[in-house]
């Protein structure tokens, strides 16, 4: 069995890809060979790319600020890769500078999470979300892009769930989608008590187990 996801949000934002298969396969046609492939689309999001992927049961991430159209690496990792879980962004920059660590995908432990979408006036939203980020992990957040702080308030979200921070074992995907659904529905309330746009929160997040796609 395998499932993939290609989001093609015509806003202005990022592009994003997701695979997960029973085996390990390549994506290389996804990702370049396509005709709709992801680096086709990178001509006009070039602020960045990586690539997220699970050799065993480790997870790993490869990434750069440069745009994948234009980086040969991009082609040939994809290539060469085989895995049964992929996490493939590439970035159009909406908060935060084109830097290395901004790119997507972010991994924490066996978690590996990309976010195609924006939450809008970052800086009125950031106290209340760093508020619920776990005081341990607010020193791992390395860039300056909201998509980076969602990702560790999902991960202390499901810590206080009862859900390992470290994604090195099963979770309870309902347990996992209610706690992923009540986090997200605090922001959408906050964007409204502060009269700002609701976020758009479409993302991956998988341990290359389970995996979490939101769009919205």
């Amino acid at each position: 069995m395998c499932a993939s996801l290609l989001s093609d949000y015509n806003r202005g934002m990022c592009r994003l890809f997701g695979f997960r298969s029973n085996v390990p396969s390549r994506a290389h046609g996804s990702l370049v060979a396509a005709e709709n492939a992801l680096a086709r689309q990178a001509e006009a999001h070039r602020d960045g790319w990586g690539i997220g992927y699970f050799m065993g049961t480790e997870a790993y991430i490869l990434k750069s600020e440069e745009g994948a159209a234009e980086d040969d690496r991009f082609a040939r990792i994809s290539r060469r890769l085989q895995s049964h879980t992929f996490v493939v962004h590439v970035r159009r920059a909406t908060v935060g500078q084109i830097d290395y660590l901004n790119s997507h995908p972010f991994r924490h432990g066996n978690w590996v999470f990309a976010h195609n979408g924006t939450i809008f006036e970052f800086d009125a939203m950031r106290d209340r979300v760093m508020a619920e980020i776990r005081d341990d992990l607010k020193g791992l957040i390395f860039g300056n892009t909201d998509s980076e702080h969602l990702f560790y308030y999902l991960i202390s979200a499901l810590d206080r769930a009862g859900i390992s921070d470290c994604g090195r074992s099963d979770v309870s995907v309902e347990l996992a989608a209610r706690t992923i659904s009540a986090a997200l529905g605090r922001l959408f309330t906050w964007s409204e008590e502060l009269g700002i746009p609701a976020p758009l929160t479409n993302f991956i997040l998988t341990n290359g187990r389970q995996f979490f796609a939101q769009q919205g």
